[in-house]
């Protein structure tokens, strides 16, 4: 009876998930036509490399904490709020320091990359080395949790804050620029997960006490 009765919701948070994950390519889609149609192919062999050294940073800093806490919290639903915090105060750390170093070393890592107009590109990038990994921290604590709704909700938010930044300051920046149009393209990594992270902040803070104590089965209702 208990399968019965839990099945409807296991293919309802993946419907969920799936859904909002359509969502997302094709706002990325939109995204990446209209931006190459602006810079062409050297602006986005530029974007396609910040992004490559960007991602290697975030593995760097969070590599598999987001999931093991994921995985702890759906064991340990209280105790996972004591990990998350462990988690958070590591990835502010590291993630600050990462993001000033990379903001002040971004001329030596545009040379290194053997891109020197990468400089104000890598420099836009820099915030999002703190804001994204604490993204990923609270997504794993709230997936923990069976909260699959509002991660989809914060999913989509993210993207089009980032599309739409891109859209936004890509014409504006082109003038002065390819470099300087790729480098408000990627400024959209950094308002994107700002904004989902206030969401999903907002979230949390109005369900704190049944989201930080609940079992994740208790709990059925989606809040957002």
């Amino acid at each position: 009876m208990e399968n019965d009765l839990k099945l409807p919701l296991i293919l309802k948070q993946t419907m969920v998930r799936a859904n909002a994950m359509i969502v997302v390519k094709a706002i990325g889609l939109v995204g990446k036509v209209f931006m190459t149609r602006l810079v062409g192919a050297e602006g986005m062999g530029l974007y396609q490399l910040a992004y490559s050294f960007y991602s290697l940073i975030l593995m760097i800093i969070s590599g598999g904490l987001p999931t093991a806490l994921g995985m702890f919290t759906a064991k340990h639903t209280a105790r996972g709020w004591r990990l998350f915090k462990v988690f958070a105060i590591f990835l502010i750390l590291t993630g600050l320091a990462c993001s000033i170093l990379t903001f002040w070393l971004s001329k030596p890592i545009a040379n290194l990359l053997g891109y020197p107009q990468l400089d104000f590109v890598i420099r836009c990038l820099s915030p999002a080395i703190l804001a994204v990994p604490l993204l990923s921290l609270l997504r794993g604590y709230l997936q923990g949790l069976e909260r699959y709704t509002a991660i989809a909700l914060s999913e989509i938010i993210e993207q089009t804050a980032r599309i739409g930044t891109l859209m936004l300051l890509v014409p504006l920046f082109i003038q002065s620029g390819i470099e300087f149009a790729v480098g408000g393209a990627v400024l959209g990594t950094f308002t994107g997960a700002l904004l989902a992270f206030a969401v999903l902040t907002a979230f949390f803070m109005y369900n704190r006490p049944s989201v930080a104590l609940s079992p994740p089965h208790q709990v059925e209702q989606i809040y957002l």
